[in-house]
């Protein structure tokens, strides 16, 4: 009976991690009205020759909203690993299922439209 117990508080408790790790929210889903004027500034930057600045924006972007399931180092664990990424789906691809999920991955609405086409181009990136 104590060994019944144990099992079912395992399995639950990974359930419990499992369904709180993907998908999560971050604090910046306070500030929508900064959302207007961020894409322009995002599109900006790469071209003032800032790269260091803009791909630490996407991976705190990427640690603080896909980590969790695809790797802090893009190599997989509950979700697929995303090391060849940008040579199995382009950008747009790839933004469509940040947007709109794909399989078992829920869309990922907490992002901001530049959040995601960042996000997107960088994974398109990964070769």
């Amino acid at each position: 009976m104590s060994n019944r117990w144990w099992k079912r508080m395992l399995v639950g408790g990974a359930l419990l991690w499992v369904l709180t790790g993907c998908g999560g929210g971050t604090d910046q889903e306070t500030q929508p009205s900064d959302q207007g004027e961020t894409p322009a500034q995002e599109e900006t930057a790469p071209d003032a020759g800032d790269g260091a600045a803009v791909d630490a924006e996407v991976k705190a972007v990427y640690d603080n909203n896909c980590a969790s399931c695809h790797g802090a180092n893009l190599e997989g664990g509950f979700g697929p690993a995303l090391t060849n990424t940008g040579s199995k789906y382009s950008k747009e691809e790839i933004d469509d299922i940040i947007k709109n999920g794909k399989g078992q991955m829920p869309a990922q609405t907490q992002l901001s439209d530049a959040e995601r086409e960042s996000l997107s181009a960088w994974l398109a990136e990964q070769k």
